[in-house]
């Protein structure tokens, strides 16, 4: 099973460093079922490589699917 790794905005959200201890703190984003389909027959890099070209904005709920448009 494939993998993302978490990189919306660099190390400096993902890694957090509290009383010496390192903690990874992760996003989990909602995909579109056509999305999904997506990542399942190209790969996830391949999803990733979409979510940059089209400037995947993570952080609305009501976005379209960057896949159909729609």
């Amino acid at each position: 099973m494939a993998r993302c790794i978490p990189y919306l905005d660099g190390q400096d959200l993902e890694l957090f460093n509290f009383e010496g201890n390192e903690i990874h703190c992760y996003w989990l984003i909602p995909i579109t079922k056509e999305e999904r389909d997506y990542k399942v027959e190209n790969g996830c890099e391949a999803l990733e490589q979409l979510f940059e070209e089209k400037s995947l904005d993570y952080i609305n709920p009501n976005r379209k699917c960057l896949v159909t448009g729609r």
